[in-house]
């Protein structure tokens, strides 16, 4: 079976607006903080480090899962970005995210909105809640060998994991399309094709690594966004092109 599109989601600043450990931080705090994640290096054990802060502010600030799953269900979609999902799922395609969180912070986010029904797939970092409401984190995988992504997951690496294992299934994709907003979507960004599309948000740090790098270094056709309007065009040219 042939579907159009794959097309693969970061979730922070790119499904939503903003950013879920911030929101989950915050909460703890009770007030604004500058961007937690800013200390955040590629490194660094990030999943040590974000348990270990998130359960230090339940415990102190008696946080629990119902107040983070309040908190984060408050976080808006990117105007726009439910109908480029619809869109997709209208034209068979598949939707992935793909996200160095923890599938719980993903996973609440998504149960209270109204594109949960449109994503077929989230990778994490797996994550529970255990018995007294505090939240457990793994890391995604260990990997030593992408220096363009966190220790505990590469988006890259999981993509076309994700590519070889539908294909076992029976499934392919006529190209691929890849959103992001970090530094740490640039590999998965040079790991697609002529054919593929890469959609980093205007005014994060992906687009400004794309403007940056040398010519022909990055395969596919890029087109910046801010909104959804800025996408839906973009896909139904592919689509019509794809269907013809």
């Amino acid at each position: 079976m042939l579907k159009p599109i794959l097309a693969a989601f970061d979730f922070n600043n790119t499904i939503v607006n903003g950013d879920s450990l911030q929101t989950i931080v915050e909460l703890g705090a009770g007030r604004s903080l500058p961007n937690v994640k800013s200390n955040y290096t590629l490194t660094m054990d990030a999943v040590s480090f974000t348990q270990t802060m998130i359960r230090s502010l339940q415990e102190s600030k008696g946080i629990t899962a119902k107040h983070i799953r309040q908190a984060l269900r408050k976080l808006p979609l990117v105007p726009g970005l439910d109908a480029v999902l619809r869109l997709l799922k209208s034209r068979d395609c598949e939707v992935i995210i793909i996200s160095d969180l923890m599938t719980v912070a993903v996973d609440d986010w998504l149960s209270g909105s109204e594109v949960s029904s449109l994503v077929d797939r989230v990778y994490a970092n797996p994550a529970r809640y255990d018995a007294d409401g505090y939240i457990v984190i793994e890391p995604y995988h260990r990997q030593d060998w992408c220096d363009k992504s966190y220790r505990h997951i590469c988006k890259g690496h999981v993509l076309e994991e994700h590519i070889r294992s539908r294909m076992a299934d029976g499934v392919s994709f006529g190209r691929l399309a890849f959103f992001g907003d970090g530094s740490n979507d640039l590999c998965p960004v040079l790991r697609l094709g002529e054919k593929d599309l890469a959609f980093p948000r205007e005014g994060y740090k992906l687009n400004e690594l794309l403007d940056s790098n040398p010519p022909g270094q990055v395969k596919a056709a890029i087109h910046p966004w801010s909104s959804g309007e800025d996408i839906i065009g973009i896909f139904k040219s592919h689509l019509t092109s794809s269907e013809g």
